[in-house]
């Protein structure tokens, strides 16, 4: 007479959570930005230059993107505030793409992007990153933090011979102009 039914789902993560891990233990993720690193931007390259010259896509665009006066931040707040400027940044990113983006780290305190879609929308996506991180507070120990960012973007259409190394070339030549 005292009959109690419950129900319930599990769901089993243990291959999502082997599989992230394994990632991360060959090297795929930086474990403090929880960001793509430069070998999943190269692979992402190849699928995409290889998708523009099957013409499954019209253009895309690649975006080389660096914390301006880094080396200040770690001078005047200490190391620990520049990993925090450095996540705090990798959010704002993942939060600004859109689906079809992708955003990366590139190395210390530079970052890459890749979009689908001609230079202008590339100078769109720009724009939505860096009107983002102009507007976020990098508060760190109460202290606030001045963060912006410079972005160099190129995009395949433009160049004559299209390869992930001339692309990336590109957009670190503009990168430096913007600076």
């Amino acid at each position: 007479d005292r009959l109690h039914i419950s129900f319930g789902f599990l769901t089993d993560v243990t291959n999502e959570m082997v599989h992230k891990d394994l990632l991360e233990q060959i090297g795929y993720i930086d474990q403090l930005t929880n960001l793509p690193n430069r070998v999943i931007m190269h692979r992402s390259l190849e699928l995409k230059i290889a998708e523009y010259d099957r013409n499954h896509i019209d253009d895309f665009v690649f975006l080389m993107m660096d914390i301006d006066h880094f080396k200040g931040v770690n001078d005047s707040y200490g190391h620990r505030a520049g990993d925090y400027v450095l996540t705090s940044l990798a959010q704002v990113m993942s939060d600004v793409k859109i689906r079809s983006d992708d955003i990366g780290g590139y190395g210390g305190d530079e970052f890459y992007g890749i979009g689908l879609g001609d230079i202008y929308e590339g100078i769109e996506f720009a724009e939505r990153i860096r009107q983002r991180v102009e507007v976020t507070p990098f508060v760190y120990e109460e202290q606030i933090i001045p963060v912006t960012i410079s972005i160099g973007i190129a995009a395949a259409s433009e160049l004559q011979e299209l390869t992930g190394g001339n692309l990336i070339d590109e957009a670190d030549r503009r990168l430096y102009r913007a600076k």
